[in-house]
C-alpha cells in the first residue's frame, strides 16, 4: 500500500512539472487584443504571439460592457468571425458562445502575412459591438528543430505518466484478488 501512494506522489509531481508543455489556451499565454469600442471591452486571446504559417492558433472571443453591473449578465449570444488576408476571405463563420468555456476556434493559418481578424458580437440577431484587429503570420521556418517538438514532449509525457498510473493501479488491485485466493 505504501507502494501505491508513493507511486501516486511521484506522478503528481511529474504531471505538475509537465503542466506548463501543455499550455493550449488563448489567453492562458496571456496574448490577447482588447480595445474600448462604443461601451463595451472586446477583448480577442490569442493563442501564439509569433504565429508562424502552418502552426494552429487558437482564437477565443469575448466582450464585456466597459463598466459592469450585476445586471449586465452575458451580452453576447454569438459571434461574427471573419479573417482575411489581403483582401481575400480565408475563413467567415458564426460562432455559438457555449454554456462552459470560451468561444473559441482553433485555425491552421497557412501562408504569411498581415491578417485582418473582425468580430461581430450579437445577442439574438442583433449587432453589440463589432471591432477588427491585423494579426501578422511569419513565414514557416524549419519544423526539424527540436523547440517545435515541446508540445509533443509534454503529450506523451502525460500519456506515459497517465497509462504507467492506470497499469501500476490495475497491477495492484490485481495482486490484492490474487492474494486473498
Amino acid at each position: 500500500m505504501r507502494l501505491l501512494f508513493f507511486q501516486i506522489k511521484i506522478i503528481l509531481i511529474l504531471i505538475l512539472i509537465s503542466t506548463p508543455l501543455l499550455n493550449v489556451s488563448a489567453h492562458g499565454s496571456g496574448f490577447s487584443y482588447e480595445e474600448v469600442v462604443d461601451g463595451f471591452l472586446v477583448d480577442i486571446g490569442y493563442s501564439l504571439e509569433l504565429p508562424m504559417a502552418g502552426k494552429m492558433v487558437r482564437f477565443d472571443f469575448e466582450t464585456y460592457p466597459e463598466t459592469p453591473t450585476d445586471e449586465s449578465g452575458s451580452v453576447f449570444s454569438d459571434v461574427w468571425v471573419s479573417i482575411k488576408l489581403d483582401n481575400e476571405l480565408y475563413f467567415s463563420g458564426n460562432i455559438n458562445r457555449p454554456v462552459f468555456g470560451p468561444t473559441a476556434i482553433n485555425l491552421v493559418l497557412s501562408e504569411s502575412g498581415v491578417y485582418e481578424v473582425s468580430a461581430r458580437f450579437q445577442k439574438d440577431g442583433a449587432t453589440v459591438v463589432a471591432n477588427k484587429f491585423e494579426y501578422e503570420v511569419l513565414p514557416a521556418t524549419d519544423t526539424t528543430s527540436p523547440s517545435n517538438y515541446y508540445g509533443y514532449l509534454g503529450i506523451a509525457l502525460a500519456g506515459l505518466l497517465v497509462g504507467g498510473f492506470v497499469s501500476q493501479t490495475i497491477g495492484f488491485f490485481f495482486s490484492k484478488k490474487m492474494n486473498k485466493k
